[in-house]
């Protein structure tokens, strides 16, 4: 993330789900940050495989197992789970890490001092309980 985070700010899956908990993102700018980051997934593994030779695309497949290359049936179940590992993994991560930073962070820890004048508050001032 670092690495390209001056470019897009950091803002990857696990991140922008943690915005969309803690509700500093819109659900529709969120789906669109997805569709947009999943795409660009996609391009960037159809220009690997475009460029790459096909011996080096194999080894990048997880080592997912062949339409009848007499691997058992719970094969595709494994790389399903690992596949899933990678999605939910970072997103519980990363909603996780929002609602910390959000909780533990940015709450004040005192309370709300009072408003400005036109808000009919007035804070006291030094010597104001001595008059009353």
């Amino acid at each position: 993330m670092s690495a390209l985070g001056h470019i897009s700010g950091g803002h990857f899956n696990a991140v922008t789900f943690g915005f969309f908990v803690t509700r500093r993102m819109e659900p529709r700018l969120a789906a669109a940050f997805w569709f947009f980051q999943l795409a660009g997934a996609v391009i960037a593994a159809l220009l690997l495989s475009w460029l790459l030779p096909q011996s080096q695309t194999d080894a990048v497949n997880l080592g997912a197992p062949a339409v009848g290359s007499g691997v058992s049936a719970g094969a595709g179940m494994v790389v399903e789970l690992i596949l899933t590992s990678y999605w939910v993994g970072p997103l519980i991560g990363g909603a996780l890490a929002a609602l910390a930073y959000e909780h533990l962070y940015l709450r004040t820890l005192g309370p709300e001092p009072p408003g400005p004048p036109e808000t009919g508050l007035e804070e006291p001032r030094p010597g104001d309980a001595a008059s009353i």
